[in-house]
Order: structure tokens, then C-alpha cells, then sequence
């Protein structure tokens, strides 16, 4: 038998049941108190979301591919997917070896969903720009556990002036690409070496729960590290070890590289074969297939730019000038004010997350600044972590205001308030900046928009338009990527028969070719539409343009006849008519008096060669004498006709070189009686039709 004294009495079944409930009840607190919590922050992230949405998407398409990188990236992207080269990116053809090629590959999903146009050349630096904005809020989030860090964080990003309205999220290069995937690699540097910690460290950051699982889960942020920078050095080669410098910049100046090291060497060792597999799989091949590869992928990007300069030499100060006089980044009030805190927190505190943000943000400023070449989005790597700077001066200032009574003095915590006040106004004036950006039109060079009227028009009439460059002149380095996406057929002058039985046949939609080719391309066909393109850049020819589609609404091609219809009100009326008006079913108008004026637009093409009036007109049929009519453009006469009595008919006159101008022209009617009386304001004389202007046409 069991002992009585060893038997434990059993509790009453009121008892379980009211155990059990009490379980319940905390576990059900738990739970609300963890939906709460996680609600709370979705509604501390939508604003910076839906921000970091509108700047990067705003008017995304607006303005021509800048020099040199955007037009250089974007025709070797254009250039691989057309062509069966997808591994070697190229320029005309040749190897350009300036770029690795991911963010090219990156480019091409986008160029086939959207078509061929600058929002889908850009959409993939957009995206980067949104995914960044999510990494720093929930980064910040995780290592403060302050929401009000998290936003403050994403919002001075959202506010870099470098990466947002110059070479970052919002053009077609590789820097955005770049600082993104440098990023996700110091954001999993940091898991590991957290990892590495001893669990009996007073100074370790994150709870022994929290801390468990950052172990358990070592080796995976290991291999999202590595291959994060080994996708930084496929976007632009060396300058994607940046990263990896940070990390072991950081780990030197805590003193804890030899703790590090014994303690992570297996993460460690992953995350470098990651990266070595990542690299290797597309260096190796290229750099001994391709001759010059491993120079200019490496050799000219290390040694050619930091010690000799490659196109800007700039004195030791000027990233300190952009970053402060010129606000290029975060408010310089508060990076200054963050600096300091974070290396007091860090050499005091020895709170390591202080110290990892603030080599992050000083680091690349200090090595670029000694380096020959500077330009201001050299540093874009360092923006996430001045941004992060930021969010840790505001989560010092709430820590200090939130335990005021810990500090012997006042001063601390009314210090820190008034920096969490003055922050608001401060970052909302640097992320105004950046939304005014997306409002600057940095215009659009004439090639880009006639590209995209043609592709405009190729999506309407559901087929693709017949392109041919006939004896034209070599196109100017920004308009080689729109060129590319019209594959045209290439015809030189040798080459004018076969042009001849294209346009016989009507198999041409567009033709292109240089001005001296007007008159004999006029006495071939009968073009629709015409425009010129000015000289642009590297090409110091004009361009002439033909369309003979028949058809279709075109704001940069002009029709070759340019008609304005009295009867319907699109006459643009000075003086001497009367109102819209009807004769039988004829729209017309009246003219009023001797002398009626309007205003015809003129274009180039006119200027520079002979042109054709048209009119359409007939006399009053109540006056029986016969009426004299000259028409003058610009003060210049160009016609003097007596017209038939009483009936309407179309009369054409020719109009001599020089005489139109490219913006409006003055068109004035001399009436006059054949037995010279006079006509007075009130009389109506002349019935029009409509008139038109425009290039002479010619029997095919």
C-alpha cells in the first residue's frame, strides 16, 4: 500500500474547472493584446507606404532617359532581350562591360508587361524604393521596438533627397538596385552577429525568448546575407561589396571581431559561399570568355576610379556640403544630433545598436570622401543608415522623455521633447521636397515622344508599324534606346529602289531621314502626317519624319495639311468674320467688312520649303458683281483671284519658302468691289468654307 502521507488529495472539480478558465482568460488577453499591438503598427506603416507609393510611382514616366547611365543601362537591357547575347550585356552591339547584368534582367519583366516605355525602364527602381521604405520601418521596429522609431526611420528616407530625385528609385540605373540589396545584407549581417552574443551579456539587446529564435534561425539570415551581397556585386560589381566593409568596419571597432569569428564562424562561412556561389556563377565565365572583362568589371572600377578619378574630381569636403549647406539627405539637424548620441549610447551604453547604425551611416561618407571621384549617389548606400540614425535619436528622445523621473536632472527630458517636437516639422519639409520632385518635368527629348505616339498607335491599330531609316542621320545617344524599340529596317542611299517599291506598295508607316531629302521624298509618296526633330545632343542634323498611316491622332506628327473648318467653330478668329452659320447644309462663315483675319499654325517643315494654301469660299450670291480677293500670310501676298460667281469651289495657291512661320500664322483677306465702291463693316461678302495649309502633293 502507498502511504497516506504520500497520496496527494484531489482537488475538487470546481477547482480544474476555475484553473482552466483562468488559462484561457491570459491566453485570450494574450492573444487580443498581440492583435492590438500588430494592428496598431499595420496603421503606423500605411502612411509611409502609401508615401513611399506616391513618390515613387508619381509621374514615374515623366522626362527622356538621362546621360550617360540611364541610356546606357537601359539599350543593353533592350539589346539582351532582343537579341540572343542575354549573359553579355552590350551598347550598338559591342560588349559594354561597365554593368554586371542583373538589374538588366531584372528590367526585362517590366519591359514586357508595361511595354517599352520609360515608367517600365524605371519600375524596377520604384519597387526597390517601396521595398526599402518596408525594410527600415520593420528593421528599426525589431532592434527598438519603438513604432515611433520605425516611422520616423522610413520617413528620412523617404525624404533623401540623393536617391529620390537624382540617380536613385526614381531612374533606370543601377544605384537603387545596389542600395537595396546592400541593405537586406547589413540587415542580416546584424542578425548574425547578434546571434553571436553571449546569452549571459548584460548589454545583449534582445529578451532570451527573442534571442532564442535569432539563433535557431542564424543560419538562415546567414544565407539571405550572402546571397543579398552576392547580388550587390552582380548590380555593380565591386561597389557591391560596400556592405561587407560596413560589417567588418563595425565588428573591428566594437572589439568583438575575435568573439565574432569563434562564436559565428559557420554563418559566417555561409554567408561568404552564398555570395562566392552568387558571383563565381556569373564572373567566372564572362571574365574568361570575354576579353578585358575582369578590368573593367574590377580592376577600372577599383583601382581607375578611387585613386585616379573617372569623370569627377571633387576636394574632401563635398560630401559634407551636400549632406549639410544643401540638405541632400536627412534633415542635417538631426543626423548631426543623432551622431552624437549614438556614440555616446555606443562608447557609454556600449549599445551596439547605436554603434552598427552609425557605421552604417559614416563609413561610406569617410572612404568616398578620401577616394579621387565623388559624386553625391556614391554614397547611397549610407542613406538607410542615416535614416536609421534618425529613428534612434527619436527613440533615445521617448526613452528619456518616458522615463523622466529616472534622470536627476530636468534638462535631459526636456531636451529630448523638444527634439521629438522640432523633428516633425523637419521631416515633413524634407519629405515635401521629395514629393514636389515627382512634380518636376524633366521634359522629353522630341525621339521619345514620336516613339511613343508610334507604339500608341501600333497598340489602337493592333499591329506593328512599318518602320524604315532611310539616309538617316546617326541618332544622339539618349535617342539609341528609342530606336531600338521601333525595329525599323535600316535603308541606305544606295538603296533608293528598293525604298521606292516600299512606298509604291504601301508597305511603310513611318519613314525616317534626313532634310535634305524632302523634295525627294515628296515626288515618291504622299505623306499623312510630318514633323522635324531639332538637332539633339551628339546628332547636329535635322530630322524629317513622314507618316502615311492615313490615319490617327498624333501630337508631336502633324498632318500635311492643316485645315480649320469655319462652320464648326475651329476657325481661330482675329477680326472681320462673323459667327458660325449655315448656307443650305454647308457649315460656313461670313465675312464681316474688307479686311477678316485669322490665325493658321505653321510648323518647321513649312518654314523651310514651299507649302499650299487651300480654301474653300464662294461670293455673297446677293451681290451681282464680281468680287477681287487677295490673301496675304504674314504681309506677304500669296494669292489675288477674282472667284466664280455665286457657287463654292476650292482654290490652291502656292506659298513661297520662308513666308510661315512656326508658330502662328496672320492670314488676312483684301476684299474688294470690281466697280470700287465700298464695303462697309456690316456687309457680307464672302461665304468660307474651310482653309488649309500644307506641303504640295505629287501623282505617285
Amino acid at each position: 500500500m502507498i502511504p497516506s502521507e504520500n497520496i496527494v488529495p484531489l482537488r475538487p472539480k470546481s477547482e480544474h474547472l476555475e484553473i482552466s478558465r483562468r488559462a484561457l482568460l491570459n491566453d485570450r488577453d494574450s492573444l487580443q493584446a498581440r492583435v492590438k499591438s500588430a494592428a496598431v503598427t499595420v496603421l503606423t506603416f500605411m502612411p509611409v507606404l502609401a508615401l513611399a507609393c506616391f513618390i515613387c510611382f508619381n509621374n514615374l514616366d515623366w522626362g527622356t532617359l538621362t546621360i550617360p547611365d540611364e541610356v546606357y543601362e537601359v539599350q543593353a537591357s533592350i539589346e539582351m532581350l532582343q537579341g540572343d547575347r542575354w549573359w553579355l550585356p552590350t551598347h550598338n552591339g559591342d560588349p559594354w562591360l561597365h554593368k554586371p547584368p542583373l538589374k538588366m534582367w531584372m528590367t526585362w519583366p517590366a519591359i514586357k508587361m508595361f511595354a517599352d516605355s520609360n515608367f517600365a525602364f524605371r519600375l524596377v527602381d520604384a519597387l526597390s524604393g517601396i521595398a526599402m521604405t518596408g525594410m527600415l520601418f520593420f528593421f528599426a521596429l525589431s532592434i527598438f521596438g519603438s513604432r515611433l522609431a520605425a516611422f520616423s526611420s522610413a520617413l528620412a528616407f523617404l525624404g533623401c533627397d540623393i536617391l529620390i530625385r537624382y540617380h536613385g528609385v526614381r531612374s533606370a540605373n543601377q544605384d537603387a538596385m545596389l542600395v537595396f540589396w546592400s541593405t537586406l545584407a547589413l540587415m542580416a549581417a546584424w542578425r548574425v552577429i547578434e546571434a553571436t552574443r553571449d546569452t549571459s551579456s548584460p548589454y545583449r539587446i534582445y529578451p532570451a525568448a527573442a534571442a532564442e529564435e535569432i539563433s535557431k534561425s542564424v543560419y538562415l539570415w546567414a544565407s539571405l546575407g550572402g546571397l543579398a551581397l552576392g547580388c550587390a556585386v552582380l548590380t555593380k560589381s565591386a561597389g557591391g561589396l560596400i556592405s561587407l566593409i560596413i560589417v567588418g568596419a563595425f565588428c573591428t571597432f566594437s572589439g568583438r571581431l575575435p568573439q565574432i569569428l569563434q562564436r559565428g564562424w559557420k554563418p559566417i562561412l555561409l554567408t561568404l559561399l552564398c555570395a562566392a556561389m552568387v558571383i563565381s556563377a556569373y564572373f567566372v565565365p564572362v571574365c574568361l570568355v570575354e576579353e578585358g572583362a575582369f578590368g573593367e568589371y574590377f580592376t577600372e572600377n577599383i583601382y581607375g576610379r578611387v585613386l585616379h578619378g573617372y569623370h569627377s574630381v571633387e576636394p574632401p569636403l563635398f560630401y559634407l556640403e551636400r549632406l549639410f549647406p544643401e540638405r541632400a539627405a536627412v534633415p542635417p539637424e538631426l543626423l548631426a544630433l543623432g551622431t552624437l548620441v549614438a556614440l555616446f549610447c555606443w562608447a557609454k551604453r556600449k549599445d551596439e545598436r547605436f554603434g552598427f547604425i552609425l557605421v552604417w551611416a559614416v563609413l561610406p561618407v569617410a572612404c568616398f570622401s578620401i577616394s579621387a571621384i565623388k559624386l553625391s549617389w556614391y554614397i547611397a548606400a549610407c542613406l538607410p543608415g542615416m535614416a536609421l540614425l534618425v529613428g534612434s535619436l527619436l527613440y533615445a528622445c521617448q526613452e528619456a522623455v518616458l522615463n523622466r523621473r529616472a534622470y536627476r536632472s530636468r534638462l535631459v527630458p526636456i531636451l529630448s521633447g523638444l527634439v521629438l517636437l522640432a523633428s516633425v516639422p523637419l521631416l515633413a519639409i524634407n519629405a515635401k521636397g521629395s514629393i514636389d520632385s515627382t512634380y518636376l518635368d524633366k521634359g522629353n527629348i522630341p525621339f521619345d515622344t514620336l516613339v511613343k505616339e508610334i507604339r500608341a498607335w501600333e497598340f489602337k491599330y493592333n499591329r506593328d508599324a512599318r518602320v524604315v531609316f532611310f539616309d538617316a542621320p546617326a541618332r544622339s545617344l539618349r535617342e539609341q534606346p528609342y530606336g531600338l524599340l521601333l525595329e525599323g529596317s535600316e535603308l541606305s542611299l544606295d538603296q533608293k529602289d528598293e525604298l521606292v517599291g516600299l512606298l509604291k506598295n504601301k508597305e511603310v508607316d513611318f519613314l525616317f531621314t534626313r532634310a535634305q531629302r524632302l523634295d525627294e521624298i515628296l515626288l515618291l509618296a504622299n505623306p499623312t502626317h510630318y514633323t522635324t526633330l531639332p538637332p539633339d545632343h551628339s546628332r547636329f542634323e535635322w530630322y524629317v519624319v513622314y507618316g502615311f498611316t492615313g490615319s490617327g491622332e498624333f501630337s508631336r506628327l502633324s498632318p500635311t495639311e492643316t485645315r480649320q473648318n469655319f462652320g464648326t467653330g475651329e476657325a481661330r478668329v482675329v477680326s472681320g468674320f462673323g459667327p458660325p452659320d449655315g448656307f443650305g447644309e454647308r457649315p460656313i462663315r461670313w465675312t464681316l467688312g474688307a479686311n477678316p483675319e485669322l490665325l493658321i499654325k505653321g510648323n518647321t517643315l513649312l518654314h523651310k520649303h514651299p507649302g499650299k494654301l487651300h480654301l474653300s469660299l464662294a461670293p455673297h450670291t446677293g451681290y451681282p458683281e464680281r468680287m477681287r480677293i487677295k490673301v496675304r500670310i504674314n504681309h506677304h501676298e500669296v494669292a489675288d483671284f477674282w472667284p466664280d460667281m455665286h457657287i463654292f469651289k476650292d482654290y490652291s495657291f502656292d506659298i513661297p519658302v520662308g513666308v510661315l512661320h512656326t508658330g502662328d500664322n496672320l492670314v488676312r483677306f483684301e476684299l474688294s468691289r470690281k466697280n470700287g465702291g465700298p464695303i462697309e463693316p456690316e456687309h457680307r461678302f464672302m461665304m468660307l468654307d474651310w482653309i488649309s495649309i500644307g506641303i504640295p502633293k505629287h501623282p505617285l
